[in-house]
């Protein structure tokens, strides 16, 4: 009999330092999981900023041609020296930028591009004869382009340290 109650007592504390073990695992594992969580939230805020460079390669080519298009009428056409219909032309375009540019997302490079296209149609809406011969418009896109295109490469990178990767990478598993 009392080597029964040997082998229940050691069958007992093994299966207690089971238990306990295992409660260990899983405290060290829910702390993990939250460190993991929180790393989760940051890649996934960055996120959209990496897309913003898929979507800037269907989105500058538009915004360029419009800018181009309405630049070219400034210079070379009579009808934009015409005050009131100039200024129309530079306001439907202005219009029709911040449109193409609306679906560029995260953080504050949105308020960043409509801040340039502002300051374009400003410029541009200006009475003085110089700024119509200026391709402000082209350029407010060409600034705009490389502005998200940086943002979006400032992106990878961070992604890429908190998922300890090659930025290269990125694009392949993130996507």
């Amino acid at each position: 009999m009392p080597e029964e109650e040997i082998e229940n007592q050691a069958e007992l504390n093994k299966k207690e330092e089971d238990y306990t073990r295992a409660l260990r695992q899983e405290r060290k594992g829910e702390i993990v999981e939250s460190i993991s969580e929180k790393t989760q939230a940051e890649i996934g805020s960055l996120l959209p900023l990496i897309k913003n460079k898929k979507r800037l390669v269907l989105i500058l080519p538009l915004a360029l041609s419009f800018a181009l298009a309405s630049d070219a009428a400034d210079i070379f056409l009579v009808i934009p020296a015409i005050p009131i219909v100039g200024d129309i032309l530079d306001l439907s375009t202005a219009g029709i930028l911040a449109m193409i540019f609306w679906p560029i997302k995260g953080g504050n490079i949105k308020f960043k591009i409509m801040v340039i296209d502002a300051v374009a149609m400003f410029i541009e809406l200006l009475p003085f004869v110089i700024t119509d011969e200026l391709p402000t418009f082209t350029i407010a896109v060409i600034i705009t382009g490389l502005s998200v295109y940086r943002k979006a490469n400032k992106a990878k990178k961070e992604v890429a340290e908190l998922k300890k990767v090659d930025p290269d990478e990125i694009s392949e598993k993130a996507l």
